[in-house]
């Protein structure tokens, strides 16, 4: 998928500007002084662009908790069925795929603010299944950045604390119990909300976590793709976040020559609608690896390892993978998988033939229906199905 949109879009100069989307405005923004507390609402707005029929939808503002402690404001969404009764609704709280690093990346800003990942599942549980979801947009999309991407613990906090959030909104009421979904980045968030919520959220429930073609070694995939188009535009917005977050790597000094001015303008394009083009684009004239094997083999490499999920994991686990994904590679994910069960973890762990790394969550992949009674079955208390 990466190598044919990129050859699409070389070469173009419109589509090298991006889509020109307008930045985030008023509702973004927050009044100080903030609640200590995480996972307070602090506002939120009825949606109706690309809400489905069937369905209502907000935008909200919550608190979070930035990777030093210190409070941070998320926004996010929630999506409930319009014929919704008094009573609580069991929830999907969703972790996000990657669209960009910067503020007007947000889904909640997107003309399809509901298609991320698994979007055709996520709607039939809405409107034919009765359930409720919500979805961060993590820090720094839409609200103050930076944005942790693939910055493990600083996502599960966003996704949770959006979770608690959800409970406070008027006009729908959710449960504590939950069902955490995540593509790509958003599997990686979802992996990584499993992990830590016993401690950082002791009163939500994870009643399961499924992760879809999640990033999981950070440094195998940092190493399998860094010379390939998918995988420079990942490093991009790697060397853009962390460059803020890690300053003790150092990261904008110790770029490969000739690398600086493409990661920079990577970082500055969303990677959803016409941006993924442009993005791609960019990412295809880089010359050559972004981070330096050194780099890599030192620092970089350990901090990509402390922030790839391991476990342990309170709730069923499913993990889904197309063995033709050509960004999250079928045997890399493999190893991850085998190294986990070595760990006495059990997964549930689902391959798809012929399928790539969007190909897995489209409307027409074997996954949706397997991911809608794999969810039911969740909540119904039935037995995982686990293959490890």
């Amino acid at each position: 998928m990466f190598s044919l949109v990129a050859a699409l879009a070389i070469g173009s100069a419109v589509l090298l500007r991006g889509d020109g989307r307008p930045g985030p405005g008023a509702f973004y923004r927050s009044d100080e002084p903030l609640p200590a507390e995480p996972g307070m609402l602090l506002r939120s707005e009825t949606m109706t662009a690309g809400v489905p029929d069937g369905a209502d939808a907000w935008r909200i503002l919550y608190t979070t908790t930035r990777p030093d402690g210190g409070v941070a404001v998320a926004s996010g969404t929630v999506i409930a069925p319009s014929g919704r009764g008094a009573e609580a609704l069991p929830l999907i709280s969703v972790a996000h795929g990657t669209t960009g690093i910067v503020p007007r990346c947000a889904p909640s800003l997107s003309p399809t603010p509901f298609a991320d990942g698994a979007g055709t599942a996520l709607v039939e549980m809405v409107t034919e299944h009765g359930w409720a979801a919500v979805t961060s947009d993590y820090v720094g999309l839409g609200t103050e950045g930076p944005h942790p991407y693939l910055v493990g613990q600083a996502e599960a906090r966003n996704v949770l604390d959006a979770s608690r959030a959800a409970q406070q909104l008027d006009g729908v009421s959710v449960s504590a119990d939950t069902v955490v979904w995540g593509h790509s980045q958003g599997g990686h968030g979802a992996l990584w909300t499993g992990q830590i919520a016993e401690d950082y959220a002791p009163d939500l429930t994870i009643r399961g976590i499924a992760a879809m073609a999640p990033a999981t070694d950070l440094d195998a995939l940092a190493q399998a793709d860094k010379n390939e188009v998918g995988g420079k535009a990942v490093s991009a917005y790697i060397a853009e976040s962390w460059n803020e977050l890690y300053p003790e790597l150092d990261l904008a000094d110790h770029l490969n020559p000739g690398t600086a001015h493409g990661v920079a303008e990577v970082g500055r394009l969303c990677f959803n609608e016409k941006d993924v083009l442009a993005a791609l684009a960019r990412s295809s004239q880089v010359p050559q690896q972004v981070f330096p094997d050194s780099l890599l083999d030192g620092d970089l490499g350990t901090m990509l390892r402390t922030n790839s999920p391991t476990g342990p994991w309170p709730a069923a686990v499913l993990v889904a993978q197309g063995l033709t994904d050509p960004l999250v590679k079928p045997d890399m994910q493999q190893d991850w998988v085998d190294a986990r069960c070595g760990d006495g973890e059990r997964l549930d762990y689902r391959t798809y033939p012929g399928l790539g790394h969007m190909e897995l969550v489209g409307a027409d992949s074997p996954l949706i229906p397997q991911l809608v009674s794999w969810t039911l079955d969740r909540w119904a208390g039935a037995a995982p199905t686990p293959t490890c």
